[in-house]
């Protein structure tokens, strides 16, 4: 009898999971565009879209960051200098987190003072001067957020195509 029990919540759950990633993924692929780049919104509001082009035009980094143990040499743009080009700095000083999502339905969160410090979240490109690669091709981007103090990588997001202010 406990088995039976058992096996209709594990049944139950498995078809709870299912129906949330595909509403996850329905979401999410509203807002893919053509083009490689990412989708600003503000408060669940798509604010602006800002090209892959277009990053890269802004003044890049270079920097050094280790993932596992590994350094490797990034480049990128930090995060809030692309957010400042879509929605204005004083909106952002009055919001509390940024939420990056990513192609694959990976999803990270950081506290906009975290976006706001400097030297620390980047949205990068180039990893040891190679594009990041497209996921289909085993890549990591063709965008990716690099939070630069995390060490082991559980809030370094791949596939970026969305970045949320609330």
């Amino acid at each position: 009898m406990k088995n039976k029990y058992l096996i209709s919540i594990i049944v139950i759950l498995v078809f709870a999971v299912f129906i949330l990633a595909f509403l996850n993924q329905k979401n999410l692929s509203e807002s893919l565009r053509d083009e490689d780049g990412i989708v600003i919104k503000l408060d669940g509001k798509e604010k602006g879209f800002i090209s892959l082009n277009d990053i890269k035009a802004m003044e890049e980094e270079e920097f050094i960051a280790a993932l596992r143990g590994k350094e490797s040499v990034y480049v990128g743009v930090p995060l809030k200098e692309v957010l400042k080009k879509i929605i204005d700095e004083n909106i952002l000083k009055n919001k509390e987190k940024v939420i990056v999502r990513a192609l694959d339905g990976y999803v990270v969160s950081y506290s906009i003072n975290e976006i706001l410090e400097d030297e620390h979240v980047y949205l990068v490109y180039l990893k040891d001067g190679k594009v990041l690669g497209e996921k289909e091709e085993g890549g990591m981007g063709p965008l990716m957020t690099v939070p630069r103090k995390d060490d082991f990588g559980k809030r370094w997001c791949k596939f970026v195509v969305e970045v949320e202010v609330k």
